[in-house]
């Protein structure tokens, strides 16, 4: 097998990782960017311990034990806590960005909200329906809660009162900010025990929530989002498989963002907790392009944060495409003995400007890639945007940013291909170095090594220009897979949408590893591939060629399922890199 099969092999293998094995490589490596889900961890100062097994024992008795059904609200209640006679209300709050249905259950807890720039690309959805954001359960998003005596979870998801009247059921909020007000009390009393404040406002995602704890006895009061968000993509699996999960920003912590997901795992993973005991930045649950994230007030932090998922009955293995569940998240923030509680929820898409609107850091909920592809990253990301809001196309800035990019690595092609040609010059002198010294290999290295010394060539040379561009690759790889901005976007005729396969027809089967439908892009790319390693092929023993097809066809079956613009982009910059080297050879 002469050098050039080698640096081929190792460079598909390299590719290889690049698109597939990412985040176990990261794992296998040390970093920590994505953590995953542990029975009872609590994060203190940077440490993990474990937690005390009670409280494992304690959310079980909780399942089992704490709620009932009040058959007047059809809202799920706590055993032992007095439950208001109000019948439950839904209210609406229109805004510029969305239009969001809050039920006075929990004072204002989310049933849904739909977003108006975001079109639902789901099976079912008919022509211009809007994505609807809502959490699988919806007593609790958000809400109050606190632990009693026995160690239990009680949520305060009782029927508020809505102290709004002037606003009716339907709030407009697209020309100035709109608060509501809801109280609730004591039954039996009619004591005030907490009043809470929602904010809305008419062109952020952000929504702040004030809550007032009237009652000295109530302590150590959590504020939850509990059951997550729903997946809202038309590939169910991948809307599951490509999310971060849940994460938490820890403040003024060198750490990275600390995260949890165990979607895509073979085993169903219950109760997982991460802890921080700091103050945070933020928490937040995702799906693939969109949020929710909870900012807690500066002043008023609380004293730790909880993170923890499970499996959602009745998302099976049919639903998800092959995937065996899906993973609901819930955050708690714990706060001792608050007179107060106020905190910022954004519910949106994962967009850099949308996010950074309403906190800097927040656009570190975007996953970014290993820790040192980061800044490419966002450079990345930075460059598509700036070129689209000059074109307004993001097809076309795909094809310049493969330009861009080509020009960029043209010297590190260039190197590689010298390289190669000198490999392929000095092989018979190789080979007979070979014959000669076939039984004795310390001596045939001794004098191969030397022939590459005498004739200046390095053994190296064709792989270290592939490493080099290794970060960029990774970096162009994260930015394509996980952020919003190519969801939705049309190129020309049949590529409708960027952030997903081009797909010419649907085969009606599935087909492991190349997918249920025909992609011409990859296609397209593979035979760019194919002329590319003809020039290099012109030299090469026969019996090397079939494992170059081989490889040309393993390429051409896992891009079928990435998103177009991947795809458009790599095709792009193969047929750069395929004139660039035929210029050379001429």
């Amino acid at each position: 097998m002469n050098q050039d099969t080698k640096r081929l092999i190792l460079a598909s293998i390299l590719i290889f990782l690049v698109v597939v094995l990412q985040q176990p490589i990261f794992k296998a490596l040390g970093y920590t960017d994505t953590v995953e889900p542990k029975p009872n961890v609590p994060i203190s100062n940077g440490e993990m311990q474990t937690l005390d097994q009670n409280d494992s024992k304690s959310a079980t008795k909780e399942k089992s034990s704490e709620k009932q059904k009040d058959p007047n609200t059809n809202t799920t209640v706590n055993q032992g806590f007095a439950n208001s006679t109000v019948e439950p209300i839904n209210i609406k709050i229109k805004t510029k960005l969305y239009t969001a249905t809050i039920s006075t259950v929990a004072g204002g807890t989310l049933i849904e909200s739909k977003l108006n720039d975001y079109k639902s690309y789901k099976e079912e959805a008919t022509p211009n329906q809007k994505v609807i954001l809502k959490p699988f359960k919806n007593d609790c998003n958000p809400c109050l809660g606190y632990q009693d005596t026995n160690g239990n979870q009680r949520y305060f998801n009782q029927v508020f009162s809505f102290d709004n009247d002037n606003f009716g059921n339907i709030v407009d909020a697209q020309s100035k900010l709109q608060t509501l007000k809801f109280t609730y009390r004591d039954p039996t009393s009619e004591n005030k025990i907490i009043t809470k404040h929602i904010t809305f406002y008419p062109d952020s995602y952000k929504i702040d929530h004030e809550y007032t704890i009237h009652d000295p006895l109530i302590s150590n009061v959590e504020l939850i989002w509990k059951d997550g968000l729903e997946p809202v993509e038309k590939n169910i699996k991948s809307d599951v498989v490509d999310a971060v999960g849940a994460s938490i920003k820890p403040i003024n912590d060198g750490k990275e963002t600390l995260r949890i997901s165990s979607a895509g795992s073979s085993d169903k993973v219950e109760d997982n907790n991460v802890i921080v005991n700091k103050p945070i930045d933020w928490a937040a649950i995702q799906t693939k392009y969109f949020i929710v994230a909870i900012l807690p007030d500066a002043a008023n932090p609380p004293i730790s944060t909880k993170m923890s998922g499970k499996s959602i009955d009745g998302w099976d293995y049919d639903v998800l495409q092959g995937n065996d569940f899906a993973q609901s998240y819930d955050i708690k923030l714990s706060y001792n003995n608050p007179a107060t509680i106020k905190t910022s929820i954004y519910l949106g898409p994962l967009n850099v400007d949308n996010l950074s609107a309403v906190s800097p850091d927040l656009k570190n909920a975007i996953y970014w890639g290993w820790g040192p592809m980061q800044p490419i990253a966002k450079l990345v990301l930075w460059l598509l945007n700036t070129l689209y809001s000059i074109i307004g196309n993001y097809g076309i800035c795909l094809i310049l940013f493969a330009v861009i990019v080509q020009q960029i690595t043209a010297p590190l092609t260039k190197k590689t291909y010298r390289s190669s040609q000198k490999m392929q010059e000095i092989q018979p002198l190789v080979k007979k170095i070979q014959e000669k010294y076939k039984n004795d290999s310390k001596k045939m290295n001794q004098e191969t090594m030397n022939l590459y010394k005498e004739k200046g060539v390095n053994p190296l040379g064709g792989c270290l220009p592939l490493l080099l561009q290794m970060p960029l690759l990774f970096a162009i790889f994260s930015v394509f897979r996980h952020t919003i901005e190519l969801r939705g976007m049309p190129f020309f005729g049949w590529i409708s949408d960027l952030s997903q396969p081009d797909v010419v027809f649907e085969l009606g089967f599935h087909i492991p590893l190349y997918g249920g439908h025909v992609a011409f892009l990859p296609i397209l790319m593979g035979i760019s591939i194919f002329l590319t390693q003809r020039l290099s092929m012109a030299t090469m023993d026969s019996s090397q060629k079939p494992m170059m097809y081989i490889m040309n066809a393993f390429f051409i079956l896992i891009f079928n399922g990435f998103p177009s613009g991947l795809n458009l982009y790599y095709t792009v910059y193969n047929l750069l890199n395929y004139f660039q080297q035929k210029s050379i050879r001429a």
